[in-house]
């Protein structure tokens, strides 16, 4: 089991833990923040 497992890990690589990461834990805080990232996208654009 540790051999496959240690074998497998690799295939799932830190990308792909920190989308499922944001995936359960960072959409609630997307939502909430999304009007101030609409506001931030204004200035930037100008």
């Amino acid at each position: 089991m540790q051999i496959n497992h240690q074998l497998a890990t690799p295939k799932i690589g830190p990308r792909t833990m920190i989308t499922l990461f944001w995936g359960f834990f960072g959409w609630p805080f997307s939502l909430r923040h999304n009007h101030l990232n609409r506001k931030r996208a204004k200035n930037y654009n100008g």
